[in-house]
């Protein structure tokens, strides 16, 4: 509780000059982050995707569309008819490998193999074709649709990571262009400092105070504000450019900031909440990343089954039902026609290769997400360590600003009444500016601290607004 208020505390009295607050445009972080969620091009690709998945799931699916079947093959040769062969179908797989058929065919002619002679007016045959080895408990049309299936899911995951990477890429330029912008106005105030002091030690050298070498140095120093101050807009205005790479509008058309956008700069510019630095590692393990193996461990699940059952003989066992289409009266059938179809390799070397293959990947990708795993965790646990050593950091550097100032301010005085010199103003100056700029610098790694951690969590996605 202590630190959280510490933390409110030390941003809320961040040393930041107002510098035309009502007549500027206030871009916060947060609208910002919005803005690239909404229109950014590659979060309209992420869900490239999603469709992606969706297709290959449709493809897979379509190994179970009935198939209609047919062929015609007639031969005439010197006025005689050799053959007519007829033939037409419809099969129909079904989920648990058993293979349906109902079809016609019908031969005719003078020369043709006398085991595809047929009624007069045709004949219909129904029937069924059932593994008893390889397919009966899965085949590979099971097992692509279910690995569809995971990719399909999986696909949500990756337009998360592809989402995530990218404001977590957003709010880095963000921070980044805001802390420019406060580097930029501490050199503003520095130069109107070293204005005022210029201003009176001139006026001090015209009434005889002052020796026209203070007037020339503090003249330096000014100039030398002047132009830190030229350099520091420079670099402002070069993280504005990159910051609008990332801004989009509903049409896909590049936005341009105004002349008088500025960065949110009350609170630190905070426009994300404050993250538990506390929050256990596991936490780590949400990452988008990390949960994608989960789906591709899987798939090789599947897999495996798959050729492990190719293990086993194809032996395949046909039952067809035959009637002529007008007989009626030899319903539910007047013959039959059966068959037992076996294949099996001597050796199984393709599968047993196969099996052999999968089971090594499975043992590639659980020691990769084993090393991911501790990577992430140790990340999460090292960002929560620098969270609490910023804080403390912040603190003291805010004491260490506030007391150059009151040093500044006190020089100032000695150096009216004549016990100080032009050159230690300069250095008190100089000390103030640079403790200013390494305040603005740690605030600014501890918003990329917190930006870190919602990306490592997953949790980017998921901020309030």
């Amino acid at each position: 509780m202590m630190k959280k208020v510490l933390l409110l505390f030390v941003f809320a009295l961040g040393f930041m000059p107002a510098m035309a607050q009502d007549s500027a445009k206030v871009f916060t972080a947060r609208v910002y982050l919005d803005l690239v969620m909404q229109n950014h091009p590659q979060v309209r690709q992420s869900q490239i995707a999603v469709e992606r998945g969706k297709a290959q799931l449709r493809k897979a699916r379509g190994a179970f569309d009935p198939r209609l079947e047919g062929s015609w093959s007639e031969k005439v040769f010197d006025g005689t008819n050799y053959y007519d062969l007829q033939d037409y179908g419809l099969k129909i797989p079904t989920w648990f490998g058993v293979e349906g058929f109902v079809g016609y065919n019908r031969t005719s002619g003078t020369y043709f193999n006398p085991e595809n002679r047929t009624p007069a007016d045709g004949q219909w045959q129904a029937g069924l074709s059932v593994p008893l080895g390889q397919g009966l408990w899965v085949d590979q049309r099971r097992t692509i649709l279910r690995q569809a299936q995971v990719m399909r899911d999986a696909s949500y995951v990756e337009q998360e990571q592809l989402v995530n990477d990218l404001l977590l890429q957003a709010g880095r330029v963000y921070w980044n262009w805001q802390q420019q912008f406060r580097e930029y106005a501490a050199y503003v105030e520095a130069e109107a400092i070293a204005e005022e002091v210029f201003e009176a030690v001139k006026m001090a050298y015209l009434y005889g105070d002052r020796a026209a070498i203070d007037t020339l140095e503090a003249n330096i120093q000014r100039q030398n504000w002047m132009q830190l101050r030229i350099e520091s807009y420079l670099k402002f205005q070069t993280a504005g450019f990159e910051l609008e790479t990332f801004l989009w509008d509903p049409e896909g058309r590049p936005l341009e900031l105004s002349v008088n956008t500025q960065p949110d700069t009350s609170v630190g510019g905070a426009g994300l909440p404050f993250t538990q630095p506390s929050q256990p590692l596991t936490a780590a393990l949400n990452n988008p990343a990390y949960r994608l193996i989960d789906y591709r461990r899987q798939q090789l699940k599947y897999e495996q089954r798959w050729q492990a059952e190719r293990l086993k003989p194809d032996v395949r066992l046909k039952f067809y039902a035959l009637n002529e289409p007008l007989n009626v009266q030899n319903l539910p059938f007047q013959g039959q026609r059966v068959g037992l179809d076996f294949k099996f390799p001597l050796f199984i070397r393709d599968a047993r290769g196969s099996l052999r293959l999968v089971k090594l990947q499975q043992e590639a990708l659980m020691l990769d997400q084993n090393q991911r795993e501790l990577s992430l965790t140790n990340q999460l646990a090292a960002l929560q360590l620098e969270y609490d050593q910023l804080l403390t950091l912040i603190a003291t550097q805010f004491t260490q600003v506030d007391n150059l100032k009151a040093m500044l301010e006190a020089e100032k005085i000695r150096f009216q009444q004549g016990e100080s010199s032009i050159f230690i103003i300069n250095q008190r100056e100089a000390q103030l500016v640079s403790g200013k700029l390494k305040f603005i610098q740690l605030q600014n790694r501890l918003q990329v601290n917190l930006l870190r951690q919602l990306h490592l969590t997953g949790a980017l996605l998921q901020v309030p607004n």
